[in-house]
């Protein structure tokens, strides 16, 4: 066995020991993925939760899912939704409510609110067909972050200021044997989110991923630049990423996802209910937490 099927082995303890996601998400989970259920069966499940009831019918009537009347009842409200993009949301509502208890924890949901408004940006460049599979991706990147942080919360703070990812995720690997993404990914997998999806989350720190042999990891490569255009790297960093030159994106195509990128994380935040308080510095909010607050000020749009 090698170092990262051991990871990988590690991991999928880790998940198998604890019950990572509320029980409604997971009630939901498994009415979603039952060929029998009917709008009526997931319905009944997600009024057990106000809370969640109340984002549902907000998300539900948001323009990202569809114009017309917005619907005026739950059952209309999954209806409009789909039982995959219904499951999808309760889990990202759920790691939403994961991460609210610290400071550090709501500045990763901050982050990876940004990471997936940038994806689903990116996405119509990139490959048009994917675009609500990256959102979610993007979405949950950070997952095995806040899973770290509510386990392990002093060591979590003590490498909040690691230089950059690469030492970040080695000492991850070095104190649990897996590191965020590989624990991100395998949580995915056991939710029974799709390969696609799990697969982006579980790469989106791995450089094997910028090599030519691998042609089908776009989904990798544009959660590797969104995290960029999010974490404050300078403008030609961006632009001369390996990501960007992988997935063939130029100086205006990236101005053009640049400058639309704060309308995008206000409205996704709206989406989930986030408050009104100020955002962290950055686009429209788009400040990684474990990096400074620098803006890639040439990505703005030229005047």
């Amino acid at each position: 066995m090698n170092s990262h099927q051991e990871s990988l082995r590690r991991a999928s303890e880790a998940v198998n020991s604890v019950r990572i996601f509320p029980d409604v998400a997971m009630r939901i989970r498994e009415v979603a993925n039952d060929p029998r259920a009917g709008v009526r069966d997931l319905a009944r499940v997600v009024r057990v939760d106000p809370i969640l009831s109340l984002r549902i019918m907000k998300m539900a009537s948001s323009a990202t899912y569809g114009a017309g009347r917005a619907p005026t009842d739950i059952d209309g409200a999954v209806r409009r939704l789909g039982f995959r993009a219904l499951r999808d949301i309760a889990l990202a509502m759920s790691l939403g409510s994961m991460a609210d208890g610290s400071e550090e924890g709501r500045a990763l949901w901050e982050h990876s609110l940004a990471v997936a408004s940038a994806c689903r940006l990116l996405v119509p460049v990139a490959d048009s067909r994917r675009r609500e599979s990256m959102f979610l991706a993007g979405l949950m990147h950070d997952l095995g972050r806040i899973i770290i942080l509510q386990r392990d919360p002093k060591w979590f703070r003590a490498t909040a200021e690691c230089l950059d990812d690469a030492e970040l995720c080695e000492q991850e690997r070095s104190h649990f044997g897996w590191d965020h993404a590989i624990l991100g990914g395998q949580c995915l997998r056991s939710f029974g989110i799709s390969s696609e999806v799990a697969d982006a989350v579980h790469g989106h720190h791995t450089k094997r991923h910028l090599s030519s042999a691998y042609p089908g990891d776009r989904a990798v490569l544009t959660i590797m630049l969104a995290h960029e255009l999010c974490g404050g790297q300078a403008d030609q960093q961006v632009v001369e990423s390996d990501a960007s030159v992988a997935l063939g994106l130029d100086r205006s195509m990236l101005e053009a996802v640049y400058a639309g990128l704060p309308a995008e994380i206000k409205r996704v935040r709206a989406d989930f209910g986030c408050s009104s308080r100020p955002l962290p510095p950055g686009p429209g909010g788009a400040r990684s937490p474990r990096r400074g607050s620098r803006v890639p000020r040439g990505l703005r749009p030229r005047r």
